[in-house]
């Protein structure tokens, strides 16, 4: 996945937060919630290792070992 789609989702994530929170629905507000902290664990993630998340080498897992 790219890294803006991460940012991106971030963005709608809080947009729905904002709805959920105008419409004062827990549920809602407790799902996007979860979604905003899974999509922030992705970009914490992606920008720890260097924007190399599964740390393969190569175009597949495992490429170029024997």
């Amino acid at each position: 996945m790219p890294t803006a789609f991460w940012f991106f989702s971030i963005g709608g994530g809080l947009i729905l937060l904002s709805y959920a929170i105008y419409r004062r629905d827990p549920v809602f507000i407790a799902g996007q919630s979860m979604g905003l902290l899974i999509y922030g664990r992705n970009l914490w993630f992606i920008f720890r290792h260097g924007g190399d998340v599964d740390g393969a080498e190569g175009s597949g897992e495992g490429a170029g070992r024997g």
